[in-house]
Formats: structure tokens, sequence, C-alpha cells
């Protein structure tokens, strides 16, 4: 049995009024191991890292880092975008630095989120792409795609109450452009062609019954899409589940341990998963069509001491002008 080493309220970053903190879940006696960062949900205005409790402590008991972060939650007169995405940069920056001190891998990391925590782990991978770590994978829980779809029903549905669409961007609804730039339903297709390197396995999982954040305006027509594309999707949909089964509900005192349903369906296929994409080869870029000529093996073969190379750069090429 893997022992686990537990770090909370680590301070992972710092906003313009508060520090940042974490609950790390470290395995011991592991090398060069994988990371997950962990995103509650809240719809960007609540929530904190004791939601990954559980999934934090069976993610290291895989052996992987498990890293649940508090980030910055918005009000009206505080929006949290873009804050928050540049918070979940920051956590994975802190792993980055960590790598060497705690044996870590930044070349396979993963992110995990439910609903809004869902939404942040999709716009921060799609973000860049980074020199110093790479991003694996990407599991979504009932997310919220589309920023702005979600927020005109939940306008209609909670009459009484602030749009909390407002805590995320601090813009009216009628600013279409602001929340589809902030929508991975829309940001998806310039992300793919702006890095042709972007591709992390993804796991979507909803219930059918959810009618906090539906699944026919968020999930499926997502898993539609990104099915269209070069990325490997997978899914699973719960026809009884609703909202608030992922991770811990902390607003209640009952606590949705993995081996409850339905997360004692959901949390091997997750975990499978997850270990299924860490174990393949650190570099891989299946989906590359930078083509042959880019290749190793085209390098390999084809620079030879008569190439223009020599006279150009003062490649001397292998004794002999042979290939190596």
């Amino acid at each position: 049995m893997t022992e686990i080493r537990t770090l909370k309220n680590v301070v992972y970053s710092q906003t313009d009024r508060e520090y940042l903190t974490a609950d790390i879940f470290l395995p011991q006696g592991r090398k060069d191991m994988p990371c997950m960062v962990l995103m509650h949900g809240g719809g960007w205005k609540f929530g904190n890292a004791d939601a990954y409790t559980e999934w934090g402590l069976a993610l290291a008991g895989r052996g992987v880092c498990a890293m649940s972060i508090n980030y910055r939650v918005g009000t009206p007169s505080y929006p949290g975008w873009p804050g928050c995405l540049d918070d979940v940069e920051a956590a994975v920056n802190f792993l980055v630095f960590k790598a060497q001190e705690w044996d870590l891998d930044p070349y396979r990391i993963g992110y995990m989120g439910d609903s809004s925590g869902a939404h942040l782990g999709f716009m921060a991978a799609m973000r860049h792409e980074y020199a110093s770590h790479k991003i694996r994978l990407i599991v979504g829980a009932y997310g919220v795609y589309d920023v702005g779809a979600w927020g005109e029903y939940a306008a209609k549905k909670w009459t009484e109450q602030p749009n909390v669409n407002i805590n995320l961007l601090g813009r009216p609804l009628q600013d279409h452009q602001a929340y589809r730039a902030a929508s991975p339903y829309y940001v998806i297709d310039q992300a793919l062609i702006d890095n042709p390197l972007f591709n992390p396995e993804i796991m979507l999982l909803w219930g059918e019954q959810d009618n906090f954040v539906p699944c026919a305006s968020q999930s499926v027509p997502f898993a539609e899409k990104l099915k269209k594309t070069r990325l490997k999707v997978e899914t699973i949909a719960l026809p009884d589940a609703a909202h608030l089964w992922f991770p811990r509900d902390i607003t209640s005192a009952e606590i949705n341990e993995l081996d409850r349903y339905p997360l004692s369906v959901v949390a091997p296929k997750v975990l499978d998963f997850i270990d299924r994409v860490f174990s393949k080869p650190r570099f891989t870029y299946p989906n590359y069509t930078g083509g042959y000529e880019n290749s190793g093996a085209f390098r390999r073969t084809h620079f030879r001491d008569s190439d223009p190379l020599k006279a150009q750069y003062g490649y001397q090429g292998p004794a002999g002008g042979q290939p190596k």
C-alpha cells in the first residue's frame, strides 16, 4: 500500500486580495510521478479544496501526485475572470517548481474538475502550449462549456438570484463575444488550429437528470463537437444522476465517498482512464501533421556530408558521408 503524505493549506500563489492555497496528496517512494490538478465547482463564486479530498487520496494511492486547489472566486464587484484561469496556471507552475524536490514528471499533468471547475480545466488547457510541462488529459464532470447559454438558462430558472455568470465575467449576458471567448465549446476550434501539438485525452461525465447544468445544452453538444476533432474522447452518461455527485458536497454533512453510488461505478473507470493515459510515453504526438520531413527518421537518413548544410552551417555529418 502506497504511503501518502498529505500537505494541507500549502500556499501556491497570491492575488491582490489573498494567498491561494491547495491540499496536496503526495505518494512516497515514487519516481517521476504524474500529477493531477483538481478544481472544485461552485459557480465560480464559492467552494474550496476540501471537495476533492477523496479523489486526492485515491489518486495518490495509485502513485499520482494530486493537488486540489483553491482559486479566486468572484462577486459582481470583483469578477473572477480571467484571474481564476491565472490561478490554475500558477498551480501547475508550482508543481513544475517542485518537480525536482518531489520527483514529479511535469510532462505528465492532468486536469480534473466538476461544473465550473471542469470549465476552468478546459480553458486552462487550451490557453497556451508550454515548454516546461504538458497537459496530457482532462476529466470534466457535468461542466459548463457554453457559459452564455448556461447563463441564460440560470437567469430564467433562478429569477430571484443575481446571475452567477456576472461573478465570472462581470459583464451582461448580451455581451455575446465575451461569453464565447470564455467558453470551451467556442474556443476549442481555434485552440486546435493554433497548436497542432494540443492533444490531451478527454473524459466527460454527466448525469441525465441534472437540472442545474443540463447535459442537453452543455456536456452532450460539447462531447459531440470534440468527437469530430482529432482528440480522443470518452464519455460516461448516468441516466439517474443529477448534479453535485462527483466531489464531496461541502455544503452538506454527507460525504460522497468513492465507494458509494454513483462514484462506486464512475471512480474505477476514471482512475483507470488516468492510469492508461499516464502510462503512455511522455512525448507522443500522434495528431501532429508536420509531415515525415520533420521526423527523426528523415533527419537520420537524409543529412549527409554532401548536404548544403555543410557549406551553410558548417555541418560535417557522419564520417564517410553515410547516414547515421
